[in-house]
């Protein structure tokens, strides 16, 4: 007779998976929390304010996406910068006389020691731009969804008030 349920270590959850349910969880927590909101009072609300209320449930869930894709994106630009960072720490290890390779496209060039560190310097500047703009667009995006979800409460109480 067969176990119901395979075992071994592929089955066994990782840290990085219970973090990653996490803030799945908190994220569909606000949906739901949005969902509710915008459920709960339609019998005492008016064409109107049931239209405006669902056209703000939906930027804000239009918001929450953006904020995911952006943090997506910050997470790998730091992986990125760290990548680049470990190579160029090695690269400084190597003596100038060893050959070098980078890649272009398909292939591997050979290259000088000071070409290589100059290209793995200004790809790190280009990351810490990157992160940056990611950064300063979170911070709005954050910002954004915090007036939103404002927004539809008191939509919602003055809904209910009337």
């Amino acid at each position: 007779m067969r176990p119901s349920r395979p075992s071994g270590r592929a089955f066994r959850r990782t840290p990085k998976a219970r973090i990653s349910r996490t803030s799945f969880a908190r994220s569909s927590q606000k949906k739901q929390a949005a969902q509710a909101a915008m459920r709960r009072p339609k019998g005492r609300m008016d064409e109107s304010t049931q239209k405006e209320v669902q056209e703000l449930s939906e930027q804000y869930q239009a918001t929450g996406r953006e904020l995911s894709e952006v943090n997506a994106k910050l997470q790998g630009a730091a992986r990125e910068q760290k990548a680049t960072a470990l190579t160029l720490g090695e690269v400084e290890k190597v003596s100038d006389e060893t050959p070098l390779y980078r890649a272009v496209g398909k292939m591997f060039m050979l290259s000088g020691k000071d070409d290589v560190t100059s290209s793995l310097n200004n790809e790190m500047e280009d990351v810490e731009k990157r992160k940056n703009e990611l950064m300063s667009r979170r911070t709005y995006l954050q910002r954004r969804l915090q007036s939103q979800q404002a927004n539809l409460q008191d939509l919602m109480s003055s809904a209910m008030g009337s």
